[in-house]
């Protein structure tokens, strides 16, 4: 892979996780302006945000309000002392500019001058060598701004700054309308407790299903990726126990595996033999013939028949397996070729603590047909 491509792909990378993050904490934290702290560190580790505030805009009184504020030249200014910005210095800042356009800004020194002299905005605060600002919308509904600058002509910002704060704005914007829309519920409703405990339910369960959804899209990017590895590996694999350990190795970061094997059967269906086994307790069973007599002795032999997935988790009611080990949780997979099934793909757990579930069912299911293909 050449380092270009390296590089996209870990700033791809690095921005999906800004963006769980920055979902995360719309249910972490304690308060707003812990949120705006800890979504400037973010934008942070992304690129050079030294200098970075947030602003509010209020649509109806056409006011803004400065909620959030790190100047490292302006170092004695903070939120409470610039306060609420009128129609009137609103429309006179470059801030105020950016709102009125509703469209990212970028401008440097050079051009805010030019801005300036034009009478477009009027001279504020220390000149930056660089200012980028972004909207914060949700749907049609301007909600603020959020902007970097640079006082150092070195530092000097990009395309790659500007497609991140745009693409962050967007989750930025719908977690402060969520947040907005609970603290006007909130003041509101006061005498109303009930009132209020149902809705702030309501806006709990909001986020909590974002980051669900947020959780399982990334689970399934991995099992997209782990296809796409076991793909490569048919081709870039020297043999088939190396293929084999290479899945387990996949299948590891998707679920709990430590002990799995592969079963094939032979091309007469008489004989099952066990050519990848790895188990924290038993040692590799020896091949087995298929006959009319064992075809339901075990769940390998259950699979092989039906063509069946198997998930077993057991009970106390359960008692000892007869034979084999006394695991506590089994799932295992058929591998077809069409109709026939030649091969299992069986997992297990020892531990009381873990124990198979369908999303682990659908995900064995998954990576068992593409071993199978």
């Amino acid at each position: 892979m050449s380092k270009k491509k390296t590089k996209i792909n870990q700033y791809s990378t690095d921005v999906e996780s800004a963006l769980y993050e920055i979902t995360e904490l719309g249910i972490s934290s304690d308060s707003m302006a812990d949120y705006y702290e800890k979504i400037h560190a973010i934008i942070a580790r992304l690129t050079y945000a030294a200098n970075f505030f947030i602003a509010l805009y209020d649509q109806k009184s056409d006011r803004m309000q400065f909620v959030y504020f790190i100047d490292e030249v302006d170092t004695e200014v903070n939120v409470q002392d610039l306060g609420i910005l009128t129609q009137k210095d609103l429309r006179k800042s470059v801030t105020g500019y950016l709102l009125r356009t509703g469209e990212m800004i970028h401008l440097n020194m050079q051009e805010v001058k030019e801005l300036e002299s034009a009478g477009t905005i009027d001279p504020r605060g220390s000149n930056a060598a660089d200012w980028l600002g972004v909207p914060l919308c949700y749907k049609n509904e301007l909600l603020g701004a959020m902007v970097i600058q640079s006082y150092d002509p070195e530092i000097i910002y990009g395309k790659k700054e500007e497609n991140i704060l745009q693409f962050v704005s967007r989750q930025i914007a719908l977690l402060i309308k969520n947040k907005l829309a609970e603290q006007e519920l909130l003041e509101a409703n006061r005498t109303l407790e009930n009132r209020v405990f149902e809705r702030t339910e309501s806006l709990n369960q909001i986020n909590h299903a974002m980051a669900i959804e947020i959780e399982e899209r990334k689970k399934s990017e991995n099992i997209q990726a782990a296809l796409f590895k076991i793909t490569d590996l048919v081709s870039t694999t020297s043999s088939l126990d190396e293929f084999f350990k290479r899945v387990h190795q996949l299948i590891s970061k998707l679920m709990y595996v430590e002990n799995e094997y592969i079963a094939l059967l032979s091309d007469d269906d008489q004989v099952v033999e066990f050519l990848y086994h790895v188990e924290r307790r038993d040692t590799r069973p020896e091949e087995r013939t298929m006959n009319e007599k064992n075809k339901r002795a075990g769940f390998t032999e259950r699979i092989l028949s039906d063509g069946k997935v198997i998930l077993f988790n057991r009970k106390k009611e359960d008692g000892k397996a007869k034979n084999g080990s006394d695991y506590a949780s089994y799932l295992g997979v058929p591998l077809k070729d069409q109709d026939r099934t030649f091969g299992v793909l069986a997992v297990q757990s020892y531990r009381k603590d873990i124990t198979y579930e369908e999303s682990d069912k659908n995900i064995l299911m998954t990576i068992g047909k593409q071993i199978a293909t």
